[in-house]
């Protein structure tokens, strides 16, 4: 084979995978991001559904503090003493609740932002990962050209000098045989 077409084939050949390796980590970078956004995303939405689960309870105690109102009231208990501490404990367990159910969203929300971050490091590394990548397939392509080269691969073939042949002698045509 000749110096110049192997050449060239080497040469394409480490450029291809430089290409390769660097858009193997670009397109993990990318999934990376768009699974970082994502769980950003969740995590609004987990705060939202807390003020939204927060104004349903709320809504919720008043009616049922209205209701417990309504059956003192009907039994003729005015509405101090024992059946105001109830109603205030009740009031208390409900805000009790709440408060727990909108620690509970905020404890998902800190999770999911957590995730987007660990994308957001896996997304680093992919970028890294697609540089050394394409660095080591340069590499790798440089030494295998310099490999060749020292074993010969390139070298043309020299011409013979003029009015001599560059045919080996065969069998029989050497002298004294």
């Amino acid at each position: 084979m000749q110096a110049l077409p192997m050449l060239i084939m080497a040469v394409v050949s480490t450029g291809f995978q430089m290409y390769s390796s660097y858009q193997e980590g670009k397109t993990a970078a990318a999934m990376a991001e768009y699974n970082a956004k994502i769980m950003e995303q969740q995590a609004r939405q987990q705060g939202k559904v807390a003020l939204i689960e927060a104004r349903r309870l709320r809504d919720e105690k008043e009616r049922y503090l209205g209701m417990q109102r309504a059956a003192f009231s009907a039994t003729g208990f005015t509405l101090e003493g024992s059946p105001l501490e109830v109603m205030a404990e009740t009031a208390n367990q409900w805000e009790w609740d709440i408060s727990l159910n909108t620690y509970d969203r905020q404890l998902k929300a800190a999770n999911l932002e957590g995730q987007a971050n660990i994308y957001r490091m896996q997304k680093a590394a992919a970028k890294m990962k697609a540089t050394m990548g394409m660095i080591g397939s340069g590499l790798a392509g440089a030494t295998d050209l310099a490999t060749m080269g020292s074993m010969g691969a390139f070298k043309t073939p020299a011409k013979p000098a003029s009015g001599l042949s560059n045919t080996s002698p065969q069998m029989g045509q050497l002298s004294g045989f």
